[in-house]
């Protein structure tokens, strides 16, 4: 059978891969997208991670996009937006207010963005229901209202300031003190019982940016001095203290029932690896755990996690944007190498923007298509 036949029969196939989870900052309007080509260039995975534009003036965004277009995830978020857009050509002098205005449009248009999310991006019509109404006017993003995934990043660092609002906001709903440090674990149980009553699927937290990853290895003892003692604690301290509150977090969410997704990457901290989540893998094999990105850059070390682990699921949103090179050598040991695994295959929406989204689903639809497609043509896959 011919190459590109078989290629496209099998694009096809990865199409109907679903969208598991919905990224709690795919929201009708945005700071981001109010601003342009260039603002909404700088809020991507490209703009965060890489570089971002200097500026919305033409001379400094064509020196951006000359540098940024030899990049792949330019290429799809390229070609995302000629798709959605409707152009066909590279952005350039002429076109690149005009492209920057059709833009603003899409994204300040609720009612555009839902036929975005469904049509498009294809996230489930269940999902986009209960995640927000894209006719509501009044509709408030900084209120606790239902998020697909809740992020627990803040429960696990109570000492500081930066998560002070955020933890005040669920103080204040579920009207609970947290001075002593019972108080606080019942507090966060709580939260969690809340968001599960409201809908949420799943937890998420960004592991990757600690000082290594949580183990679960402080008794509560230690964990409580560190919570109520009148200094700050040291680094070895807020990392007792993390490690002790991740796994109370994870103990709730085996009791209610609520999947677990983890970001490593894209750039951690010295001291983090992978390969330390073994512990946790172990402690709760009844909790659903997601690995975002692949667990790139550890994507061999997560193929191996995957062997041990039944309840590890690989995540396939956006490493195909960040290292196609990286994405295809996990995805291809991951089949060869993991029991089951292309059922533990998922793709979330975990971009900051429906566009980018639907970027990273094109990324992914052809990654999976190349790497399948090979195998058929090996005779290691029936056609």
């Amino acid at each position: 059978m011919d190459q590109h036949l078989i290629h496209e029969q099998l694009a096809d196939f990865a199409a109907g891969l679903p969208i598991t989870d919905c990224c709690e900052h795919h929201r009708p309007v945005t700071d981001a997208t109010r601003g342009g080509l260039a603002a909404w260039l700088a809020s991507t995975h490209l703009g965060r991670t890489w570089t971002q534009p200097a500026s919305d003036k033409w001379p400094a965004l064509a020196r951006w996009l000359a540098d940024a277009s030899t990049t792949r995830a330019y290429r799809w978020l390229l070609e995302a937006m000629r798709r959605v857009l409707t152009f066909e050509t590279e952005i350039d002098e002429s076109n690149f207010q005009q492209i920057s205005a059709k833009l603003n449009a899409l994204m300040t248009d609720p009612a555009a963005t839902a036929r975005l999310a469904m049509e498009t991006v294809r996230i489930e019509r269940v999902l986009l229901d209960a995640y927000w109404n894209p006719f509501d006017p009044n509709i408030r993003w900084d209120s606790l209202g239902y998020r697909p995934l809740l992020n627990v990043d803040p429960f696990l660092r109570p000492r500081d300031s930066a998560c002070e609002k955020y933890l005040g906001l669920w103080k204040r709903r579920l009207n609970l003190r947290t001075g002593e440090f019972d108080e606080y674990l019942h507090f966060v149980a709580s939260a969690i019982l809340e968001s599960r009553d409201l809908g949420t699927v799943g937890l998420t937290c960004r592991l990757g940016r600690r000082r290594s990853l949580p183990t679960g290895v402080c008794s509560r003892q230690r964990a409580a001095e560190l919570y109520e003692g009148q200094d700050p604690p040291d680094p070895a301290g807020i990392v007792e203290l993390e490690s002790y509150l991740f796994w109370h977090v994870l103990h709730q969410a085996e009791f209610v029932g609520l999947s677990v997704m983890i970001e490593v990457g894209e750039m951690p901290s010295a001291g983090c690896h992978v390969l330390q989540l073994m512990p946790t893998l172990e402690r709760f094999k009844q909790v659903r755990f997601g690995l975002l990105g692949g667990g790139y850059p550890w994507c061999r070390e997560t193929v191996t996690l995957g062997r041990q682990f039944t309840n590890l699921y690989v995540d396939l949103g956006r490493i195909a944007m960040i290292s196609p090179a990286a994405a295809q050598q996990l995805l291809g040991e991951w089949i060869d190498l993991v029991p089951g695994g292309t059922k533990r295959l998922t793709f979330s929406g975990t971009s900051t923007t429906l566009l980018e989204t639907y970027a990273a689903r094109l990324a992914t639809e052809d990654l999976l298509a190349d790497v399948l497609s090979r195998r058929v043509a090996d005779c290691l896959l029936p056609m």
